[in-house]
């Protein structure tokens, strides 16, 4: 097991925070390269399947926060990529806060794919 795993939806997470913060002329770029990062990061995660992140709790259950086995590879695969084409997409739209909206939405649907 690595010791560099990182969540896709934290990385969702951390570009949705950062993007009001960037310039209008930089927007675009950042907007493609986190959907970008994120599949990257699932194609390496890919490659070391285990349990990461693994808490007791109370004693009898443990809360897991990164699990990753072949179906929960391909889930990640296909959400990313449902990442990716949302975002290319919301960039036609006139309204700048489309395209942060979609980050958000899929980010929370990448979160479950590890559960």
């Amino acid at each position: 097991m690595t010791a560099n795993f990182i969540h896709p939806s934290l990385l969702l997470i951390l570009g949705a925070m950062a993007l009001p913060l960037i310039r209008e002329s930089w927007r675009k770029t950042v907007l493609v390269a986190v959907p970008l990062l994120v599949f990257f990061d699932v194609l390496h995660i890919n490659g070391s399947h285990g349990i990461y992140g693994s808490v007791s709790f109370m004693g009898e259950w443990t809360l897991v926060f990164g699990r990753v086995d072949a179906l929960s590879a391909i889930f990640g695969f296909i959400m990313a990529l449902m990442c990716i084409i949302g975002t290319i997409y919301s960039l036609h739209w006139c309204i700048p806060s489309a395209a942060c909206c979609c980050c958000s939405v899929l980010c929370c649907a990448i979160r479950r794919w590890a559960i």
